[in-house]
């Protein structure tokens, strides 16, 4: 028999992304043939813009859709007279209350409740299919109905290619994201595995031929050689990579962990030839990982404990970042508000001319492009804080203390740390930052995903 999906819809942040996440994972899940909507009223133009998202790309257009706004006076009898036991209700992108509300009604009327697990870090802002499916878990939390083990195929070819249109254009001049979700569409039309929270084990299949051409998701070179598989909770992963038939454990050690992705790029650059590998080039592996997202920023002031970004940030007006952090991926901790002075700017569009001053050789091009599309990113999704056109060790001092009030200064650099410690009030708070390779699923999974949209580049 089918069902009957009901959704609410009224969070306090997100409510886009974790609407349609919310929507597309349930219908995938259960059988569905009608979706009912329940909205807070101020979130009219939201429930506008999930129609159209829907519509725009011929998505789910077989169900019957039905939109209400929520009466706060009656919203008991509305949610009543459409939950049953044949009724799957997904609060995720609800407010607090009506969640709480309208779970209770829900158990009492028998229906199955279900919930979207959102591991956000650097998928945040982007939304299902465009982040991967084993990121975004479905919970059972009550009820009758069994979810399938795999997804139903409610996304065809033709879908497919409207999506991805949809999402180059929507995120045009945020380059990284874009990559990364694109790369995510292709994993999940490929993958068939409903990842429940249940699930322990996901597979990242990053697959590449004996000639380093490399594919996601499917298998398309009987001598594949390399498939990623990532276990364990999200923020402690082990990383395995299949080699002639039997999964290989990557150690905890850093070191094996940069020789595996250094392996994996150069293959993926060069071929199995080492001797094709140019010898002039002027960017070493090591600076690929941190952009890419394999490590991971903490930061610490005077009194030398380590923060995350969160609580180093927390009641300040935003972090503002020194050009070094640019380098170091900061652009993916996307949970804190970010300031980007103009001179941290000049410093990465100093460093892309001048590695475009020659030709480059294939590791060089990949790094410069990477780079600059990083800044590019940052600098839509951030403050711009005017400087003078110099290095920013000198010019942030000379910053109007008004546009930096009650913010954090934040840089990789000892040298400029200890400078600005002497020289910055206590309006301005001054913290070193540090980098350490991360074990957190969500993170690696980016960082994976990323550096394979730039192999398919090279």
């Amino acid at each position: 028999m089918a069902n009957r999906a009901v959704f609410l819809i009224g969070a306090s942040s997100d409510i886009f992304e974790s609407s349609v996440s919310s929507i597309l994972r349930t219908v995938e899940t259960f059988d569905v043939d009608s979706i009912t909507i329940f909205y807070s009223s101020f979130a009219k133009r939201y429930v506008s813009l999930i129609r159209n998202f829907f519509e725009e790309n011929s998505i789910l257009t077989h169900i019957k859709w039905e939109n209400i706004e929520l009466d706060e006076n009656g919203y008991e009898e509305q949610l009543k007279s459409v939950l049953d036991h044949n009724t799957v209700f997904c609060p995720t992108a609800g407010s607090r209350y009506y969640t709480i509300s309208g779970s209770v009604l829900a158990q009492s009327k028998g229906a199955t409740i279900v919930h979207i697990m959102f591991l956000y870090g650097p998928w945040h802002g982007m939304y299902y299919p465009f982040v991967p499916r084993f990121l975004q878990q479905l919970k059972i939390m009550n009820g009758p109905l069994a979810p399938s083990k795999k997804i139903g195929n409610i996304i065809t070819e033709e879908q497919a290619a409207r999506l991805k249109k949809y999402w180059e254009d929507s995120f045009r001049s945020r380059s990284i994201s874009r990559r990364a979700g694109r790369e995510a569409l292709s994993l999940n039309l490929n993958d068939t595995r409903n990842y429940l929270t249940n699930d322990d084990i996901v597979n990242l299949p990053i697959l590449m031929s004996e000639n380093g051409e490399v594919t996601i998701g499917k298998v398309q070179d009987e001598k594949t050689c390399l498939r990623l598989k990532i276990s364990g909770n999200p923020q402690k992963c082990h990383v395995e990579y299949e080699d002639k038939g039997s999964f290989i454990s990557i150690p905890d050690d850093e070191n094996m962990r940069d020789g595996f992705i250094e392996s994996f790029i150069g293959r993926a650059l060069f071929g199995r030839e080492k001797s094709r590998r140019p010898k002039k080039e002027k960017i070493s592996f090591e600076n690929l990982y941190s952009i890419l997202g394999f490590t991971s920023l903490k930061a610490s002031s005077i009194d030398h404990n380590k923060h995350s970004l969160e609580e180093i940030s927390a009641g300040s007006r935003g972090i503002i970042v020194d050009t070094n952090l640019v380098y170091r991926g900061i652009l993916l901790d996307k949970n804190v508000k970010k300031m980007i002075p103009y001179c941290t700017y000049v410093e990465i569009a100093n460093k892309r001319t001048d590695l475009l001053k020659t030709k480059l050789e294939s590791l060089d091009k990949f790094y410069a492009d990477l780079l600059w599309e990083s800044l590019t990113e940052l600098m839509e999704t951030s403050t711009i804080i005017p400087t003078e056109t110099f290095f920013c060790d000198g010019v942030i001092p000379m910053i109007d203390p008004l546009l930096i009030k009650n913010c954090v200064l934040l840089t990789h650099d000892m040298g400029a740390y200890n400078h600005w410690l002497e020289i910055f009030s206590e309006n301005t708070k001054v913290c070193r930052a540090f980098v350490s390779y991360t074990d957190n699923i969500v993170r690696l999974a980016f960082a994976f995903l990323l550096l394979a949209s730039l192999l398919h580049m090279s």
